[in-house]
């Protein structure tokens, strides 16, 4: 990444001057709360605000009901967003000085929403960026909203058209090292700090690979990138018409590279894996009890597959965490699952593979502490133990099919109810 105290101390410099950034650019402002008021999920849910600067947006969303929680690299932001929600009439949940690349501080599955509207622009290298990405997607519930921005890798051109024609022939290695690179390193006092532009085509691909499903991307400054002074003007019905036009424009790939910054709304998609490890004839079963469990319940090893990891990479570490056992070969994909709950849009697909090859003993040290026991049983016992424990039926049923030699690829399964699924016939 940047180098972490330079950014801090900008930051800690410009508290004002980046509060009243969004004053300068109302459009961008307006675009990206007409995204959050479309995407997140109805107030009051839990928002971790992730490099929220001075709490533009942690301020304007407790102020529609939000439990927002503000976190920041600048102790300066910090206490100027404190300020401000103070006299704004509004509390935030915590004010919390830390690092985006280090969220271990919240537990998984913590929040509703994420908004990742600053660090990502300065992170230097794509295992900075990922690694971010990942962090928010681990705190995050299934199905919660992540919305991230980036500078755009054109920006910076555009924008010197208009102040300093001549910057492309004065510093023509910056620039050129710029545009290969993403990365542009500011001279003092150049009104910003340096920082990493994206290219618009790697910035939803980026973020998808960590686990989300993108339903939108916007550049938030609609049409008027660059040319706004006349709209920051206007209010009333004119002012929202711009505004209308402007986020729906904004969606238009086609303006994408012409945006200063780009808004991604992103879903977490569940994505699970678990395997069957068969000893003769007998498979691994582990007995687990989690949070929502009523009751122990019996079933093979597996569990999330957590951001920037492969399915298969995911069963190997689930299998040697709940079982002691090292996968040596995951071979073939047994059947997968896939899940979708209607009112909220969540979605979930989980990978089921048969194992090849295997070392090791039962040894149980599981993170998650659900595992209670784990042991080979015999394939009859093990569909009796499945049958009457698991309450589960996308789960249960699926897995009973496959021990007693149904060799059905594809389950679908839909939930109106949070936890209650149904198999989709159509």
């Amino acid at each position: 990444m940047s180098d972490r105290s330079t950014v801090e101390q900008f930051y800690d410099a410009n508290v004002r001057t980046e509060w009243t950034r969004l004053e300068r650019h109302p459009t961008e402002f307006a675009v990206t709360m007409r995204a959050l008021a479309e995407w997140l999920p109805p107030a009051p849910a839990t928002i971790l605000d992730i490099g929220g600067g001075p709490g533009r947006y942690a301020i304007e969303l407790a102020k529609r009901g939000y439990d927002v929680t503000l976190l920041d690299l600048s102790r300066g932001n910090l206490d100027f967003a404190k300020a401000r929600a103070a006299e704004a009439g509004v509390a935030l949940m915590d004010y919390v000085h830390g690092n985006a690349l280090d969220l271990s501080r919240y537990p998984k599955r913590s929040f509703d929403a994420a908004l990742l509207m600053g660090p990502l622009y300065h992170l230097f290298s794509s295992d900075d960026r990922r690694r971010t990405i990942g962090e928010a997607w681990r705190v995050l519930r299934p199905g919660g909203m992540l919305f991230a921005a980036c500078i755009t890798r054109f920006a910076a051109i555009r924008d010197s058209a208009v102040k300093n024609p001549a910057w492309l022939v004065e510093r023509r290695t910056v620039v050129q090292e710029f545009l290969e690179t993403g990365i542009l390193r500011l001279p003092p006092l150049a009104g910003f700090t340096d920082h990493y532009a994206a290219h618009p085509l790697e910035f939803a691909p980026l973020i998808e690979s960590a686990g989300f499903s993108t339903q939108a991307l916007i550049g938030v400054e609609g049409v008027v990138a660059g040319v706004e002074d006349n709209i920051a003007q206007l209010d009333g019905e004119a002012w929202d018409a711009w505004v209308d036009v402007n986020y729906r424009l904004g969606h238009d790939p086609s303006l994408h590279g012409g945006a200063f910054h780009l808004l991604y709304v992103g879903r977490k998609h569940g994505r699970f894996a678990s395997a069957i490890v068969r000893r003769g004839d007998e498979i691994l079963l582990q007995q687990a009890q989690g949070p929502d469990d009523a009751a122990p319940c019996w079933y093979i090893p597996g569990g999330t597959v957590e951001a920037h990891e492969s399915f298969e990479q995911a069963v190997i570490r689930e299998v040697r965490e709940e079982t002691g056992i090292e996968v040596l070969d995951v071979a073939s994909l047994a059947y997968n699952v896939h899940m979708r709950h209607t009112p909220s849009m969540r979605g979930g697909t989980a990978h089921i593979y048969e194992v090849a090859d295997w070392r090791g003993e039962i040894s149980v040290d599981d993170p998650d502490r659900v595992t209670l026991q784990a042991r080979f049983v015999p394939i009859a016992e093990a569909i009796q133990l499945i049958e009457t424990t698991l309450p589960y039926m996308n789960m249960r049923d699926p897995l009973l099919a496959h021990l007693r030699g149904e060799r059905v690829k594809e389950w679908r399964y839909i939930s109106v109810d949070d936890g209650v699924f149904e198999r989709e016939t159509t």
